[in-house]
């Protein structure tokens, strides 16, 4: 229901600069009430020895929404007079309605909310609980945290620049949503393959290939200009996203068993959120100040070096 507020925020903003960025924090904030315990309630379904298959799945239809989202956007937005937004808000005002009678056998009331609320700031320091949670699972786990950090790194700055350079380039309009699109479709027909085969031959082939694959292809993102070529390059590069993100989820699942699995997918959260925020930035400064091609070598050979590291570090 929240997601439906920050819908309703966008629609009564007048799109002002200030209420986009009020609006967008919101969202920001309140989608971590959803993914976080979400993910957690993932990690506890998910079957043992075959969590790899399991997450490839999840990965795919996640994926499948990224990409018909702004496609039915778009459309909502051209065809019908309504704003799209209030489209978003009774989407959402269904799928809480849905959340709040679904109930699931294996769920325990636990805390009453203000009571748990308190906890996490009184008992658990905030973070410093889920932190040292974290940190039970050894130099594994903060291994793939890394690893996990740097595909958010590149994914966001790459959401950032790829559209910007297509501009600049004088591309036209539908090869920038193509070339943007590329970053998305293949998580939807290789993530479920990708996870079936990490359960059966490991998870290291995967997590270092998917970022030798993803790095190579950024890095040759700053030696072309031709819209076709950068269209293959940002599939080639989502497909070794999508052998690492599923992987990535099935190895932090494997490692909680025991564990408390919402202060652990908590911090996993971070590692993405700080990705998005740090790729941008950095990204977006290198291609201020030296060009488009310096930021894209500069993105490439950092997640080569992550894959380096994956390839020399023991990964289960």
């Amino acid at each position: 229901m929240l997601l439906g507020f920050s819908a309703l925020f966008f629609q009564l903003s007048s799109f002002s600069i200030i209420a986009i960025a009020a609006a967008l924090i919101f969202y920001g904030i309140v989608i971590e009430l959803v993914l976080i315990p979400g993910d957690a309630e993932l990690m506890s379904l998910s079957p043992r020895r075959r969590s790899g298959r399991f997450f490839g799945i999840y990965e795919s239809a996640h994926n499948f929404g990224y990409a018909m989202g702004p496609f039915i956007g778009g459309f909502l937005i051209w065809y019908t007079p309504p704003p799209v937004f209030w489209t978003l808000i009774i989407l959402c005002a269904i799928l809480a309605i849905w959340a709040f009678f679904f109930k699931s056998k294996k769920v325990e009331s636990g805390e009453p909310l203000i009571r748990a609320a308190r906890s996490v700031i009184k008992r658990d320091h905030y973070l410093v609980g889920s932190v040292r949670e974290f940190s039970s699972l050894g130099f594994q786990g903060w291994m793939l945290w890394v690893f996990f950090f740097a595909f958010a790194f590149r994914w966001g700055a790459i959401a950032l620049l790829l559209p910007l350079f297509a501009l600049d380039l004088n591309l036209h309009p539908v090869w920038v949503g193509l070339i943007y699109s590329a970053s998305t479709l293949p998580f939807i027909f290789f993530s479920a393959p990708a996870g079936y085969l990490s359960d059966k031959y490991g998870v290291k082939p995967f997590i270092a290939g998917g970022l030798g694959i993803a790095g190579v292809a950024t890095f040759l993102f700053g030696a072309f200009d031709s819209a076709i070529i950068l269209f293959v390059l940002s599939f080639i590069a989502a497909i070794g996203d999508s052998f690492l993100v599923p992987t990535v989820y099935a190895s932090f699942d494997t490692l909680a068993s025991r564990h408390f699995k919402g202060r652990v997918t908590s911090v996993v959260a971070v590692a993405e959120d700080t990705g998005y925020l740090f790729g941008p930035l950095l990204a977006g400064s290198i291609a201020q100040y030296f060009g488009f091609p310096a930021a894209f070598y500069t993105l490439g050979i950092i997640i080569l070096s992550a894959a380096a590291v994956a390839v020399v570090i023991k990964l289960q």
